[in-house]
């Protein structure tokens, strides 16, 4: 089953856009995965057990490498990129 994933990272210290640059930059290396990079959010679209396996690798990698990053997560279980 293919789903999308909607991720927002807001990492909380004067420093945040290199955690979330370095959270673009990982996630960018699945190539099983379609990615969009919007303003405010990431997409990932795929297959349900590949990425729910990379949200969570690379949300455990962000949280263990910042201090405090808060983060919302939308998931649909319909391919987003065919809208």
């Amino acid at each position: 089953m293919k789903i999308s994933i909607e991720i927002s990272l807001y990492p909380l210290d004067k420093n945040y856009s290199q955690a979330i640059r370095e959270f673009i930059a990982r996630v960018s290396q699945y190539q099983q995965v379609e990615i969009r990079y919007q303003p405010m959010s990431t997409q990932i679209t795929g297959e349900f057990d590949l990425c729910m396996e990379l949200l969570n690798a690379e949300l455990k990698h962000s949280f263990d490498q910042n201090k405090t990053i808060a983060s919302v997560i939308k998931i649909i279980n319909l391919d987003m990129t065919d809208t």
